[in-house]
């Protein structure tokens, strides 16, 4: 096992995670945004990525390329010439939060970066989480995995990184091509919203997903399959995300039971909050959730806004 990563060794707080970057000074999953978190001391980012139709690895968050580069499709139906001819435009949509929407003008246009350009020049200098986006449910698609292991084992940035999904098959793949890699199954508010029913036939998952009539509901079967790692122990995790609003008292101690080394919470102090069911306003608020998170004892927070979560929590020792 990668016994250095910073994501996992033992630490006096969690990890300050720049979700896909620094999306408030530049653009999300850009070169230029990682150099920026390496300059502003950020210990660590959150970057996504997609395999193109030929089996190259790119940073890319949506399924449809229109709202980041203008031109509609998928990085999936498109090989490297045509992904590497697009550009994440200037002007972005960044969703909508308690202000209303969030439009970032940023200084100019960027490319679309591979995997191993990344982590040729940011391995040693920052903690990458490596989210493989879903593909689900798409047997198909589960290969990607292995193709992502490859490449952070080609690069040797097993000391760097860790990866996470939200699609089991995908990690069930990259471990069964390098099980040194700490990898994790993700927890969402949201997972039963289409997940859960193309997971059930996972071993292990029906005892914590049939329960007495009393007790159904959402909320308490992702929590059950949260602290049990149910998913996880299957695909072989040894660190886990989650939504932050899922993480209870005993959330993180039980996962540790389990066999989890790090556990890591999503996203605080966001942008776009449409899709986050519970999200903490501004001011106030927010500073209680994110104290509360701090006291749960997780291993990494990831944020819109590092800086100004770096100025509040400060670095690890």
């Amino acid at each position: 096992m990668a016994a250095n990563n910073p994501f996992v060794r033992p630490k006096d707080r969690p990890l300050v995670t720049g979700h896909r970057g620094v999306p408030t000074i530049e653009q999300e999953n850009t070169i230029a945004g990682l150099r920026r978190a390496v300059e502003l001391g950020i210990p660590a980012v959150e970057i996504d990525v997609m395999v193109t139709a030929c089996g190259n690895v790119v940073l890319f968050h949506d399924d449809d390329t229109e709202r980041l580069t203008g031109e509609p499709g998928s990085i999936a139906a498109r090989d490297l010439a045509e992904v590497s001819r697009l550009r994440v435009r200037r002007r972005l949509y960044m969703g909508a939060g308690p202000d209303g929407e969030c439009w970032i003008n940023y200084p100019r246009e960027r490319t679309i970066p591979l995997l191993a350009e990344v982590l040729d020049e940011f391995k040693g200098k920052l903690a990458i989480n490596v989210e493989m986006k879903p593909s689900s449910p798409d047997w198909s698609h589960r290969h990607d995995g292995a193709i992502v292991a490859r490449v952070i084992r080609d690069a040797g940035a097993e000391d760097s990184v860790i990866v996470t999904s939200f699609d089991f098959l995908k990690l069930r793949a990259l471990e069964h091509e390098h099980a040194a890699l700490h990898s994790g199954f993700t927890y969402d508010d949201g997972l039963f919203d289409g997940v859960l029913s193309w997971m059930r036939w996972v071993p292990g998952l029906r005892a914590h997903m049939t329960l007495p009539e009393q007790e159904r509901g959402a909320d308490h079967v992702i929590g059950r399959l949260l602290e049990a790692n149910a998913v996880g122990s299957w695909v072989g995790s040894t660190v886990c995300g989650a939504e932050h609003v899922l993480l209870g008292p005993d959330t993180v101690a039980r996962l540790r039971g389990h066999g989890v080394e790090a556990v890591g919470a999503y996203t605080l102090f966001p942008l776009d909050t449409r899709t986050v069911k519970r999200a903490a306003q501004r001011g106030a608020d927010e500073r209680v959730e994110l104290d509360r998170v701090i006291g749960l004892g997780v291993d990494w927070i990831e944020t819109d806004d590092p800086e100004r979560m770096l100025e509040y929590i400060g670095l690890p020792s």
